[in-house]
This record gives C-alpha cells, sequence and structure tokens, in this order.
C-alpha cells in the first residue's frame, strides 16, 4: 500500500505522535508492506515552518525521523506532462491509453519535471534533510509568493465565474481547452489539427490521463461553488490531487478532500469502475481506521 500524507498529517505524525506514535507506525507499515509516499510539496510544506523561523537546525531531526519511515517517491510535478505525452503517443499510434508512473528512485528526483539533470546526480542518496537545507534560499522566497499567488488565482476564478456556466458539450470544449493549454506549459508539441481529437480522446474515459481530469473536475466545482472563495494556499493543499489515481490512500486538509470526494463522484457517474473515494481521507486517523484496522 503506498500512502500520501499531506504536510498536517505528516507533522502530526513525526512531529506530535498523533495520531500513533512514529515508531510505531513505522513498524506497521513495514508488516504490510506499505510506504509513505514523499513528493516536492509534502516535504517542502512540512519544512515550511522552519524556514520561516529561521530554525533549519532543530528541523534537522524531524526530516531524519522522516526518512526512518519505509519510503517512496513520486514526483507529482511531473504527473501531467506524464500522463498527457503517453496520451498522445497511444492515440496517434491507435492504441488505448496506457497508464504512466510518476514514482522515482530518490526524493531529489521529485525536484524535476524532466528527470533529474546530470549536475544533480551528486546529490544522489544525500540524505533527506541535507538535500532539503541545500534548498533552504529558493524555498524560502516561494514561500514569501504564497500570498501572490493566491490573489492570481482568486482574480483568475473571479473572471471565469462571470462567464455562463459550463454544461454538456461545452464542458467537453473545456476540457480540449485545458488540454491544449498544458500541452503548451509541458512543451509537447503536435499538430494543431490533432489538439480538438486527442482532448476529445481523453475526455471520452476518466481512465485517460486521470490525474489530469481530477484536477480538472475539481477546479470546475470549485468554480461553481459561488459561495467558496479560492484561499491563498489552494495551489498547495490541491496539487496532491492528480496523484489520487496512483496511491492506494491519501491525506487531504478537509476542504481539498472534500472537493476531492466531489470529483471522484462524478468521475464515477461517468465510469463506474473508476471509484477513488474509498483512497480520500482528512486525517491519517482515518486511514488507520479504514485501511490498518
Amino acid at each position: 500500500m503506498r500512502l500520501l500524507l499531506d504536510s498536517n498529517s505528516l507533522i502530526d505524525l513525526v512531529e506530535h505522535g498523533r495520531p500513533v506514535d512514529v515508531s510505531a507506525f513505522a513498524a506497521k507499515l513495514r508488516s504490510v508492506e506499505a510506504k509513505v509516499v514523499l513528493t516536492l510539496t509534502n516535504v517542502r510544506e512540512f519544512s515550511a515552518p522552519a524556514f520561516l523561523r529561521q530554525d533549519f537546525l532543530s528541523h534537522r531531526a524531524l526530516l531524519q525521523e522522516v526518512e526512518r519511515l519505509p519510503l517512496a517517491y513520486m514526483c507529482e510535478v511531473s504527473i501531467t506532462w506524464r500522463e498527457l505525452l503517453r496520451a498522445w503517443i497511444d492515440f496517434s499510434a491507435g492504441h488505448d491509453y496506457t497508464p504512466t508512473s510518476p514514482y522515482v528512485s530518490q526524493w531529489i528526483e521529485t525536484l524535476y519535471l524532466y528527470g533529474a539533470p546530470r549536475n544533480a546526480t551528486p546529490l544522489v542518496n544525500v540524505r533527506l534533510d541535507d538535500s532539503v537545507y541545500e534548498l533552504r534560499a529558493s524555498w524560502e522566497q516561494r514561500f514569501e509568493e504564497r500570498r501572490s499567488v493566491g490573489t492570481i488565482i482568486r482574480q483568475q476564478f473571479a473572471a471565469d465565474r462571470k462567464l455562463p456556466p459550463a454544461r454538456g458539450d461545452a464542458r467537453r470544449r473545456n476540457f480540449v481547452r485545458t488540454v491544449e493549454g498544458n500541452l503548451g506549459v509541458f512543451g509537447i508539441d503536435i499538430p494543431k489539427s490533432q489538439i480538438e481529437p486527442l482532448g476529445n480522446w481523453i475526455y471520452e474515459n476518466p481512465e485517460r490521463c486521470p490525474g489530469l481530469r481530477l484536477i480538472y473536475e475539481t477546479r470546475d466545482s470549485l468554480l461553481h461553488n459561488l459561495t467558496d472563495e479560492p484561499q491563498d494556499n489552494d495551489l498547495w493543499d490541491f496539487i496532491h490531487l492528480q496523484a489520487i489515481p496512483y496511491v492506494d490512500a491519501i491525506c487531504l486538509d478537509r476542504r481539498a478532500a472534500d472537493y476531492a470526494h466531489r470529483a471522484a463522484r462524478l468521475i464515477r457517474g461517468l465510469n463506474p469502475s473508476v471509484d477513488y473515494a474509498d483512497r480520500i481521507f482528512s486525517n491519517l486517523r482515518e486511514v488507520i481506521s479504514a485501511k490498518f484496522s
């Protein structure tokens, strides 16, 4: 079993021993051959308080404690790129979609969208706390950018909410535009004439590009909930949604988990064989009760 914890659950477990002692939990994980999944996002957010306090020395011990858990590593920043590239290869060859994997062998590889460059090789097998320490300067700047990112998200939502709600074929066209935008962002060069057919093909079955589809449906749900204003941390809280198809259980903050459940229900309605609902939890206590009892 692969368990992805958000930063709050990771902090509760490792720093406070909640809802279970971290050593006892590590032993339980090993007994059932389960692993905790580390990503760029949960390690960065786990380390944020230490960087903001400029007190990394005391944080080292916590990162070392994390590394005593049985671990797997996921490059979640590459999920959409991997999915769309795979979709284009399969679509252009006339094949059905072949599932891809965002897992990598070392945490340092989670930093790189297209794979670690050669000059990163010396960092491989370096301890997690040392790797994080080397990134302190760039991460401190990112923590200061949270508010500006939140402002941009709110401005985008305000503009989109002025448009008529997308229904039926309009939702499909919006999804195709989302695919087109992501192809550009990730530098996947395909003939313009093939963008709409590819987008339609992906949209037909939520098992194709499943992470991208979850992000799309979640954003659409938030967009049409006019009583909910996007928050400063939404980008970081929601980024793990695209990882849900690639794990067996995931902890998200309650708001993100609620939207993930909404997206999962919608996707299950489109294809009953795609059901993510039993993977989504608001805290580790819920996971232990459902998966380890």
